[in-house]
């Protein structure tokens, strides 16, 4: 996948892209390019490859063809990825060791409107706000 750093085009691009997975093509000869402040959105039946899609743009799905350029990105997946018996900030502590000099935990729960829930245990949480912690993860990014 090569980096779109600096470029003022945009932000994503596939190109000639198709992926298929076990023995069934979900997409082929997909282009698509994405600028700043575009949204696009994925929609079709279970099983017809959107999360594969975004796997592979986000570098986790390597078996495809064609090209991806983009600009850095991040993904959560349908699981939030948190460990339920600790706290946003235990669960957040932990990802802000991997990359020090970020942003703090505090302000990542802030930016995405969760300061004041730091001590909450994440299974006393809804799906949202877990969401939302699990957002925070990548602002701590």
């Amino acid at each position: 996948m090569a980096a779109l750093a600096g470029d003022a085009g945009p932000l994503l691009r596939l190109q000639e892209f198709s992926c298929e997975r076990d023995g069934r093509m979900l997409f082929q000869g997909l282009d698509l390019a994405v600028g700043p402040g575009e949204c696009v959105e994925l929609r079709g039946p279970n099983g017809s490859g959107k999360s594969t899609l975004i796997r592979a743009v986000a570098g986790l799905y390597p078996d495809y063809t064609g090209s991806i350029r983009s600009a850095e990105c991040l993904y959560v997946g349908h699981r939030p990825g948190l460990a339920v018996l600790l706290s946003a900030e235990e669960n957040l502590r932990w990802y802000a060791a991997l990359r020090p000099g970020g942003p703090g935990v505090s302000a990542a729960l802030e930016r995405v409107g969760m300061a004041g829930y730091e001590r909450v245990a994440c299974q006393h949480m809804s799906a949202g706000q877990q969401r939302r912690v699990a957002l925070a993860r990548l602002v701590l990014c």
